[in-house]
């Protein structure tokens, strides 16, 4: 399996609402078994078992886009976010686009603490013939459920260094975390990408299933736009209101 890599961050984002004595707190992550989500359910029991009068209760699934407008109205009190993505949800854009509330409920959610979201890994098995980026055209590609975080972020990065666009070079399937892992892992798509710390237990899984090494693919050819697209560029303020 090659794979090559792109660094990202995520933040743990908290309501605006003040905390009480004896307080159990709601929160929200993505897939369980991805690494972001063990991060924060990680947290919540380091809180849970030393914090006195704070318990953390932590549902796992659905997208951290969601849950972001979720911990805006008040039915979560934490979630994960990115600083694109909370600018993107206050500036009601993107997968935002069609909630015209995000602007506003983005001023109830304020920044609790940053954590490293990992690499974007772009993987596709040892005997591919793709190589680097451009060589997607035509291909199947898990870039993440669309809607998501994940999915904006890779398909930007695709389109800045190579010029292609998902949807119209290549096939970008539509796929929770949970059905594109087992969809690449089933020989069913050509690329898979996904945001961890290595090692990372989707790619341990991989080769220890199809048994290649992995590969780290060389720079991609750039036949496209080398500047980074807006929404992908670090933003001057991640949040409106911090802890």
């Amino acid at each position: 399996m090659r794979i090559t890599t792109l660094a990202a961050t995520a933040a743990l984002t908290l309501g605006t609402s003040a905390l009480a004595e004896d307080t159990t707190l709601k929160m929200a992550t993505i897939a369980p078994s991805l690494g972001q989500a063990i991060t924060m359910a990680t947290f919540a029991n380091v809180v849970s078992d030393n914090v006195d009068g704070v318990a953390i209760e932590v549902s796992g699934g659905g997208a951290a886009t969601l849950h972001m407008m979720e911990v805006g109205r008040g039915n979560l009190d934490l979630s994960m976010t990115s600083p694109v993505i909370y600018n993107l949800m206050s500036a009601g854009k993107a997968m935002y686009k069609n909630e015209a509330e995000a602007p506003e409920l983005a001023k109830n959610v304020q920044l609790l603490m940053w954590f490293p979201y990992g690499q974007y890994h772009f993987a596709v098995r040892a005997d591919s013939d793709i190589e680097v980026l451009d060589d997607i055209e035509g291909a199947s590609v898990f870039l993440g459920p669309q809607g998501g975080g994940g999915y904006n972020a890779a398909r930007g990065w695709v389109a800045a260094t190579t010029g292609l666009v998902a949807g119209e070079d290549f096939e970008a399937i539509k796929a929770n975390w949970q059905t594109g892992f087992q969809a690449f892992l089933d020989g069913k798509i050509d690329v898979y990408v996904n945001g961890c710390l290595d090692p990372c237990g989707q790619f341990i899984q991989f080769t220890r299933n199809r048994g290649p090494a992995l590969y780290w693919p060389r720079k991609p050819r750039r036949r496209g736009s080398r500047k980074i697209p807006r929404q992908m560029a670090l933003p001057r303020r991640s949040a409106r209101r911090r802890v």
